[in-house]
Formats: C-alpha cells, structure tokens, sequence
C-alpha cells in the first residue's frame, strides 16, 4: 500500500504538471523596454544609463503620465524647463535624443512632430589654442598616468574617454604609430571646410551616426592599406559594427556609398602629404 500510495502520488504531480497552464508573467515595464532596446543596440553602458535618466526624468515631470498620453507640446515643455535650468545645448540635446528614442524605437510611433522639433544650438565659440612653450610648461607639471594621458590626447587628437579606452596593442612603439589615428582623420574630412560630408543627423545610434562610423572604418582601412600598415580587429568589432547592419540591411547600395565617400577621405588626407623630393 505504501508503494501504491507513492506511485500514485508521482503520477498525480506528473499530470498536474503537463495539465497546468504556465502563469504568464507580468509584462515588462517601460523603463525595462528602454533597456533592453539600448542593449540590442549594443549601445554604450554609458548612453544606456543617460537615455533612462532622461525618459524617467521626463515621465516624472509630467506626474508620471504615459509618454502615449504626451505629444510635441509636453516635450517642448520638458525641454523648455531645462534650457530655464540653464542646462547646456548639448545637454538638452541629449535629452531629446532620450525621448526621440523612446518614441520612435521603444513605443514604435514614428509620429510625424518628431521631425519638427528644433534642436537647442551650441553657442559658436572660438577655441583657445596653447602655444607649445605653453603646452610643454602644462605637461611639465603632470606625473605617471595622467602625463601620459594628456601627452597621448595633445599629440594624436584623441578624446577624454577615446584615450581611456586604448589597450596597449593599439600602439606600435617601433613605428610610432597609433592605430585609432587613421579613423579618426577620416572623421575630420567630413567638416564642411574639407570635404563637407554630411550623411543626416550624428544623433547616436541613428542612421547617419552609423553610416558615418562605417565611412570612417573604410577609410582607416584604405589609409593603412596605402601606408602599409597592418590592421588588427578589436575583441568587440562585433558589437562595434552592429550599428552598421540595420543600415546595411535596408539599402543594399549602403556599403557602396560608405566605400565612395571614404575612398574621397583617403585621397583627400593623402593629398595632403608633401610630394617625395626625387633622388
């Protein structure tokens, strides 16, 4: 009786566990959506955090209103408030990509304000520019890793967080030579003074951020092909790239304009070089 008694028992859980439906869970909520959109993406943990920040800032301001109870006037509002909080342009432009994000990626309503929507501008400012007398005193004063750093951004043009982020294996001490260089040279040819290559809006993560970036890659490649100079891909190349591939998945003539427009900033920079002297 004993034995029965636990046969019957198993074969009573086995069919209570086929036979019970599973409890769907709780649908995700909007924040979490945002994330998991950014993370498909592969963007930066950093724009991840930023583009939160934001949505859940302007959901606050509007007492927690659904974004799809909002429109054009609301976000006006949101980011009338901030220029009022004295709030930088590009800060406030950071902002709107946040909510342009949410709208168009997260909730999927491309509504047709979202194109009307004015973008702050950044006060024109001239740069101020040491002298080397200057720049050698500057660095004269730093020690160990921040020497180092800043000697790396004042010789090679690198951003804060673009010199943060090099590994040693991008630098080639024999040669001189460091591997971002060429990408980023790629990128000072679309100024309007050289080349004035302009792809639509350098909003991250949009189209023309990414058709740009695959501009720069292609001419970086072209540039170390003339140089002679041996290209190494990056542990993260694919996550890098895959903001490439929407673009190339819509328009199959993608890969052939990025490859024109950076064999222009390959002849364009190489222009540039003094002609060898003969003999």
């Amino acid at each position: 009786m004993p034995a029965r008694g636990v046969i019957f028992w198993n074969m009573r859980r086995n069919v209570m566990s086929h036979d019970t439906p599973a409890v769907a869970g709780p649908p995700p909520r909007l924040l979490e959506r945002v994330r998991e959109a950014i993370r498909i993406r592969h963007y930066s943990r950093r724009t991840e955090q930023a583009y939160v920040g934001w949505i859940r800032r302007f959901i606050g301001f509007h007492q927690k209103r659904h974004p799809r109870e909002l429109g054009e006037p609301h976000v006006t509002a949101f980011l009338s408030r901030l220029a009022t909080d004295a709030v930088s342009a590009s800060t406030q432009n950071q902002a709107l990509s946040a909510i342009l994000f949410l709208y168009d990626v997260v909730l999927g309503d491309r509504l047709p304000w979202m194109n009307d929507i004015v973008r702050a501008q950044r006060p024109e400012r001239l740069p101020v520019v040491l002298s080397r007398q200057e720049v050698a005193a500057l660095l004269s004063r730093l020690r160990g890793p921040v020497w180092l750093m800043a000697s790396l951004m004042y010789g090679a043009g690198l951003r804060l967080l673009e010199c943060a982020e090099l590994r040693v294996k991008d630098l080639n001490f024999d040669r001189g030579e460091l591997t971002t260089l060429a990408h980023e040279t790629t990128h000072w040819t679309a100024h309007e003074s050289r080349l004035a290559r302009d792809l639509g809006t350098k909003r991250f993560g949009s189209e023309g951020y990414a058709i740009e970036e695959l501009v720069a890659e292609l001419g970086a490649a072209f540039l170390c092909a003339d140089l002679d100079l041996t290209l190494e891909p990056r542990e993260d190349h694919a996550a890098y790239i895959a903001n490439w591939l929407d673009v190339l998945k819509a328009d199959n003539r993608a890969i052939f304009t990025a490859a024109s427009h950076a064999q222009r900033a390959a002849d364009f920079i190489n222009g540039l070089q003094p002609a060898a002297s003969g003999g």
